[in-house]
């Protein structure tokens, strides 16, 4: 059975379209006419909302996160990136290209807006900026993936992670930030395993490179992490 189709549906609750950066800057008109035609499903956790063959639809995430990964060539699960609330997946698959590897699984409960293909068609045509904006935010997703292999080709398990947490702390502007995603799904992005990343995590607050509590990392030695 197709996954969205096997969700449950639940009534509009969610003002999807001002959540989303592509769709934001449209006038307030456009926005309630995109709300009042989307679609709404809620998932519990280890849900999956869209996997290779599914109907073609833009997938925007009012509530809770997804992972969207695919799987290498010996059957593991290769995570590509999180989507919370305000992300969106299917941009591509809404210009006519077809979803051969991609799957989007919940962390946590969650609740997506779904949006048709027809429908979408029909903004591009009245909302010729909406293609700039479009561009401008797949060139960001570009750029991301570019930045995870860049992580991915350090040998070291502990310089990936180091380098993570320094990418982290340029991103919040601060030295002290929340880890945004979970242990697990941290490990999954570095290429490694919990146990490991637990580990790597352990030493570098040993060797006066971070503090830590749970999820909150103060980076005390940002020369030092760069090193790694």
């Amino acid at each position: 059975m197709n996954s969205i189709a096997a969700a449950r549906s639940k009534p509009h609750e969610h003002r999807c379209a001002g959540l989303v950066p592509l769709f934001a800057n449209l006038p307030q008109s456009d926005q309630n006419f995109i709300d009042e035609h989307l679609q709404h499903q809620q998932f519990s956790r280890n849900e999956m909302v869209f996997m290779p063959g599914d109907e073609l639809k833009l997938i925007i995430v009012a509530r809770g996160s997804l992972k969207i990964y695919q799987m290498s060539s010996n059957g593991r699960e290769q995570l590509l990136r999180v989507q919370k609330a305000g992300g969106y997946e299917g941009e591509a698959w809404m210009l006519g290209y077809p979803n051969d590897s991609l799957y989007g699984q919940t962390l946590e409960p969650a609740e997506v807006c779904l949006l048709s293909h027809q429908l979408f068609h029909k903004l591009l045509v009245e909302q010729p900026l909406l293609s700039i904006r479009m561009l401008e935010m797949n060139t960001a997703k570009f750029v991301e993936m570019e930045w995870m292999n860049g992580i991915l080709s350090i040998e070291r398990t502990e310089g990936r992670l180091a380098r993570y947490l320094l990418d982290q702390s340029e991103t919040t502007g601060s030295q002290q930030f929340v880890l945004p995603v979970k242990m697990n799904v941290l490990a999954r992005l570095i290429g490694t395993t919990p146990e490991t990343l637990s580990r790597d995590l352990r030493s570098l607050e040993i060797r006066g490179f971070i503090a830590r509590r749970r999820n909150l990392i103060h980076i005390l030695d940002s020369t030092g992490l760069a090193t790694l």
